[in-house]
C-alpha cells in the first residue's frame, strides 16, 4: 500500500512539473485507456470517458500502422494537447494561445520518466470489494498461464510467449496462487513485449476486463 501511495504521489509531482510551462491549465495521464493520475477540473467519471476516447482515436491511427505521438486539437476556450509514447497518453489542456510545441517537449520528458513505474501503478486499482475468502484464494498460476499464454498466441509464437511469461513467474517468485494485484502488474509487463502499441493496447484491455470478477 505504501509503494501504490508513493508511485501516486510520484505522479502528482510530476504533472505539477509541467505547470512550470506557461499556458497549462490541466494534465491527464493514462495507460491504455487507464487513468492513472489527472488534474483536470472534471469529474473522475468524465475524465474516464476521455481517456477511453483518446485510446480509441489513438488505436485507430495505429491500427493502419500509422504510429502517431502528437495530437493538438483546438476549441473555442481551450487547446487539447495529447502526447504519445509506447502505451503512454499524456492530455495537458492548454490556454488559447498558448505555443503547444514548448508543452510538448516538457510533457514528453515527462512520458519517459514514468515509462519504468506506471505499468506498476496502473496494474494497482483500487481493488474491488470482495470476501475474505476471495481475496486470499486469489487465481491459480495455470490459470494466469493460460490467460496470458492465450492472449499473446494471437502475436507471437507460443514458445516465445510460454518463455516470457516463465521468466517473470520465476522473477516475481511465484508458485502457486497470485493475488489480484500480482497477476495485473506481472501480466501487463508480459504483455508490454508486444511491438505494435495498438495490439498491445487492445490485448492489455481484454487482460484487465479478463481479470474483473
Amino acid at each position: 500500500m505504501m509503494e501504490e501511495s508513493s508511485s501516486a504521489d510520484q505522479l502528482r509531482r510530476l504533472l505539477s512539473d509541467l505547470y512550470v510551462q506557461p499556458g497549462v491549465t490541466g494534465a491527464c495521464l493514462q495507460l491504455g485507456n487507464i487513468v492513472l493520475v489527472h488534474d483536470l477540473p472534471y469529474s473522475d467519471a468524465r475524465v474516464t470517458d476521455l481517456a477511453a476516447r483518446i485510446e480509441n482515436l489513438v488505436g485507430s491511427y495505429e491500427s493502419v500502422g500509422r504510429g502517431i505521438w502528437q495530437i493538438c486539437a483546438g476549441f473555442e476556450n481551450f487547446r487539447l494537447l495529447i502526447l504519445c509514447h509506447s502505451m503512454m497518453r499524456l492530455s495537458l489542456l492548454l490556454q488559447p494561445g498558448t505555443d503547444p510545441s514548448h508543452a510538448a517537449g516538457r510533457g514528453m520528458h515527462l512520458l519517459m520518466e514514468v515509462k519504468n513505474f506506471a505499468p506498476r501503478q496502473a496494474a494497482s486499482p483500487p481493488p474491488p470489494v470482495h470476501s475474505e475468502k476471495e481475496t486470499k484464494t486469489g487465481m491459480p498460476r495455470e490459470e494466469f498461464e493460460r490467460l496470458v499464454s492465450g492472449l499473446m498466441g494471437r502475436v507471437t509464437g507460443s514458445a516465445q510467449a510460454a518463455k516470457l511469461i516463465q521468466r517473470e513467474l520465476i522473477a516475481n517468485q511465484i508458485n502457486g496462487q497470485l493475488d489480484p494485484e500480482e497477476a495485473r502488474s506481472i501480466g501487463l509487463t508480459i504483455l508490454e513485449h508486444i511491438p505494435n502499441r495498438g495490439k498491445r493496447a487492445a490485448l492489455c484491455s481484454e487482460f484487465l476486463n479478463a481479470l474483473k470478477p
